[in-house]
């Protein structure tokens, strides 16, 4: 059965082109778009899978020279800044993409001081697009909307009384778990405690140990799936029989393979609707799989929607000023694959839902 959650809150080089508004002929030099992203990493396939679907949206384009300046921001701070300062320094007229809020988060003060208009296509964080910067826009839902929807899955489909929460202390899953767990208790049940492991941590021994000691009804997963596939993996082994739930983190091919098909069975992962799981994105599905010969990333549709509203509002402005890219994002309504594209007046898409997927054949599905 379908769970959807409805929250409505207020390194390459292509050469394609946009329609109307520009002359093509008259153009000597492409328009540079920065695409930041982690290129390396435990977090890589999805960074991949990122610039890939901005890609398709730039092919589609027609009539205007694009160069993509992709930068590795390697899911890190520090490697974030300093890919957004490559992006100043090479002159991008916009950026579209990140991944994780960590990396976002202290870059995106660059890119507002620099005037760039920015397309936040992956990265959750609800700080993002409540910083007051004008240049900031984002077209995915943020962690303050997973929150209740995975809170309600815990209390109320799983009727869970008791709940361990477990994440990595990076800024996007402490606050979703940070958040969950406020929703958890107002529902009535019990956080019987919100334990942070290490990144890139292997063995779970102690927290394993801890968590079985508590006896919890549910354990939600806040965690990067190679993280999160461990856990669950050395959970199962060591005797764990309550629920097991993964925030969208999890949702990558890799937990999969890391957890084994038989624990990722025992898995249920809220997450916005990944793109196989879109409608609307069957012939972005094909134009993927023809161009790369793979199947696109869990998230790739949503950078693709972002690079399509980016190359509509360079193609509607026939400019690159940022004051009227900025006004026209402002303005900007439209239907994405994911879903209807809406700013509000932080620039955060003004709907959201979330979906209860299950691995089934090694695949993401609705139960």
């Amino acid at each position: 059965m379908k769970r959807v959650f409805n929250l409505v809150a207020m390194g390459g080089l292509l050469t394609v082109g946009l329609a109307a508004g520009y002359d093509a002929t008259a153009q000597t030099a492409p328009i540079k778009i920065g695409v930041p992203g982690p290129m390396t990493g435990a977090e890589a396939s999805y960074g991949d899978a990122m610039v890939k679907g901005a890609q398709i949206a730039v092919d589609e384009a027609k009539g205007l020279n694009i160069e993509l300046d992709v930068q590795d921001d390697a899911c890190d701070p520090q490697v974030g800044v300093n890919a957004v300062n490559k992006l100043v320094a090479d002159g991008v007229a916009m950026v579209v993409g990140f991944h994780c809020s960590g990396a976002a988060l202290p870059s995106l003060p660059i890119l507002h001081r620099n005037h760039i208009p920015v397309i936040v296509s992956q990265a959750l964080h609800p700080t993002i697009t409540q910083q007051g910067f004008p240049e900031v826009f984002r077209t995915i839902s943020t962690s303050a909307q997973e929150a209740p929807a995975a809170a309600d899955y815990l209390t109320k489909i799983w009727e869970a009384k008791s709940v361990v929460l477990v994440h990595d202390n990076t800024a996007i899953q402490k606050n979703l778990a940070d958040v969950t767990a406020t929703h958890i208790k107002t529902a009535g049940a019990k956080v019987l405690s919100e334990t942070a492991v290490t990144p890139h941590t292997t063995e779970f021994g102690v927290t394993v140990a801890d968590i079985i000691s508590k006896k919890p009804d549910a354990v939600f997963l806040v965690l990067y799936y190679p993280e999160g596939a461990l856990l669950a993996k050395q959970l199962l082994a060591a005797g764990y029989q309550g629920h097991l739930l993964s925030a969208d983190a999890g949702v990558d091919p890799g937990f999969i393979k890391i957890a084994g098909e038989d624990v990722a069975e025992k898995v249920v992962f809220v997450t916005q609707p990944v793109t196989n799981q879109l409608p609307a994105a069957k012939a972005f599905i094909t134009a993927y799989k023809a161009k790369f010969g793979q199947e696109p990333g869990a998230l790739s549709a949503y950078t693709y929607d972002a690079m399509t509203v980016a190359l509509k509002v360079l193609k509607e402005t026939g400019s690159t000023d940022p004051e009227k890219l900025i006004a026209k994002l402002k303005a900007y309504k439209g239907d994405g694959i994911s879903g209807p594209i809406e700013f509000d007046s932080h620039g955060q898409l003004l709907a959201s839902t979330f979906v209860a997927l299950n691995v089934k054949n090694g695949e993401f599905v609705e139960p």
